[in-house]
C-alpha cells in the first residue's frame, strides 16, 4: 500500500504533538514508562519538533539530561504530560556514566514510510 506524503505528515505531527516531555531510561520502559532514571539533578527534557516533511519530524533543539552516577542510560521515553506515557525509543549504544555526568540528544526523529 502506498500512502501519499500529507497524510503521513499528518499523522507524524499528530504523534509529535504529543511527544511533550522526553525521559531516559536504564532498560526497556515497557507500557508505561518504567526503568525511568532518578535522582541528582535529573529531569525530563521538553522536546519541540519540525512540521513533517516527507513523513519524517525531528527535535528543533538538542536534549540535554543531567544524570546521576550509576546509570546506564538504554532508551528514551515521550510523554504528553507528567503521567502520559506514549512512547519509547531504543538507543543504539547504552551510555553508561560512572560519575555524575551530562548526556546530549542531538537527534530524534519520528518517521512514517511507505510500505
Amino acid at each position: 500500500m502506498s500512502v501519499q506524503e500529507s497524510p503521513r505528515n499528518d499523522a507524524v505531527d499528530a504523534m509529535t504533538a504529543r511527544f511533550v516531555d522526553v525521559s531516559l531510561h536504564t532498560g526497556d520502559p515497557g507500557t508505561t514508562g518504567d526503568n525511568e532514571v532518578s535522582g541528582g539533578d535529573y529531569t525530563r527534557a521538553q522536546a519541540s519538533w519540525s512540521s513533517a516533511s516527507g513523513g519524517l519530524a525531528g527535535i528543533t533543539q538538542n536534549l540535554v539530561f543531567q544524570v546521576p552516577a550509576g546509570n546506564e542510560v538504554t532508551h528514551l521515553g515521550m510523554w504528553d504530560s507528567s503521567t502520559g506515557w506514549t512512547a519509547s525509543a531504543e538507543l543504539n549504544e547504552p551510555q553508561p556514566f560512572n560519575n555524575d555526568g551530562e548526556l546530549t540528544v542531538q537527534e530524534l526523529t519520528v518517521t512514517i514510510e511507505n510500505i
